[in-house]
């Protein structure tokens, strides 16, 4: 007969004991893997239950962090999404009778864990992990700004919020140009310098970034890049419009006058419009081998425009009412113009005077008489 010791037969009870609290513990709450689901911002996502079946007596509840957004009671036939309002899901979330949540217009800090809790017989949970990707980076959704040269312009970061504990960074062209990480409080623009930038940026607690002393080579695309726990991105598409001195010509009236972009340079893919007070007068658009000046004849141009491949403009038989402002507007990837101020001087026909009645002189008057 084999004998035990009372420590033996204590450790084998314990051993027996953790077991069946184990199997207590598998009976009483669900375990299920965690499921990812990644979304575009602005688009919805629904988060399925699956094979969570939920039975008719069944309540369930969903959490996100801390707090319940969710609830349904299927044997009273109660359904609510109000508790989502004060975790900033207001109006956006929708509970079916299968369990199925469904978030709407989601937006970055939408991310995270959320929890199905169905209360039971056992209790059982599911886990989702869900990430809202910051749709900025998409150009369609980039913010054109536009300013004259010299002047400062500001990008902001507006609803993009930057928590204390994030990094963020400026891009143009490639480059890095400014740099915060508001854990460790550094603000730096001096990664600017490299792509000409030098003392013209200014980078702010909010993640603003200003460009002063505008020039023409500014204009792009600027990216904010926010690093987090998921990582955003929004992008601003800059034009920063070059000034020109107003060119004067005065010419004599039924005389030509042929008014040159001179530095301004016409690329290839470049669209040229010439304006006379708020008419377009010509156009030319190099890329399509296209020149026009027909529009012209409205404003009392007709057979009198000449425009060539540089984009000078010559008008021919000038008229005094030809007089007044011309526009060369030049549209690239960042837009240009130059302003001419034409005067055309009236010609009053020679006239024959007699003198003595013996000598004839000719008398050319020139001017407004």
């Amino acid at each position: 007969m084999t004998s035990f010791s009372s420590d033996a037969c204590r450790s084998d009870i314990n051993m027996r004991n953790r077991y069946f609290f184990f199997w207590v513990l598998l009976l009483k709450e669900g375990v299920f893997g965690v499921e990812k689901y990644d979304v575009m911002e602005r688009d919805s996502v629904t988060l399925n239950p699956d094979d969570t079946k939920i039975p008719e007596d069944d309540t369930i509840q969903w959490w996100f962090g801390d707090k319940i957004i969710a609830r349904m009671n299927k044997a009273a036939n109660i359904i609510s999404t109000s508790e989502g309002d004060d975790a900033g899901f207001k109006d956006r979330l929708k509970l079916d009778q299968t369990g199925s949540l469904t978030i709407t217009n989601t937006r970055t800090t939408d991310s995270g864990f959320y929890k199905l809790l169905i209360k039971s017989k056992i209790e059982t949970s599911k886990i989702f992990n869900v990430t809202v990707r910051g749709d900025f980076g998409v150009e369609k959704y980039y913010v054109t700004v536009s300013v004259m040269k010299g002047d400062s312009v500001t990008l902001n970061p507006d609803d993009t919020k930057i928590p204390e504990e994030d990094t963020a960074q400026w891009w143009f062209d490639n480059k890095i140009i400014a740099y915060m990480n508001k854990g460790a409080n550094i603000i730096s623009t001096s990664e600017g310098d490299d792509a000409g930038f030098k003392d013209r940026l200014k980078l702010d607690q909010t993640g603003s970034l200003t460009i002063t002393n505008t020039r023409t080579t500014d204009s792009g695309l600027y990216k904010l890049l926010i690093k987090s726990k998921i990582e955003t991105s929004k992008t601003f598409n800059v034009t920063v419009r070059g000034v020109f001195g107003v060119e004067k010509y005065d010419v004599m009236e039924r005389d030509s006058v042929t008014l040159n972009p001179d530095d301004t340079k016409i690329s290839e893919d470049d669209t040229i419009l010439w304006w006379f007070g708020d008419k377009i007068i010509a156009r030319m658009k190099k890329a399509a081998n296209i020149i026009s000046t027909s529009e012209g004849d409205d404003a009392g141009f007709k057979d009198r425009l000449k425009l060539d491949q540089t984009g000078s403009l010559t008008i021919t038989n000038t008229r005094t009412t030809d007089s007044g402002l011309y526009k060369l507007l030049i549209k690239s990837k960042i837009e240009t113009s130059k302003i001419f101020n034409v005067t055309v001087r009236d010609v009053v026909e020679p006239q024959s005077v007699i003198v003595e009645d013996s000598v004839t002189y000719t008398v050319f008057c020139y001017g407004n008489l």
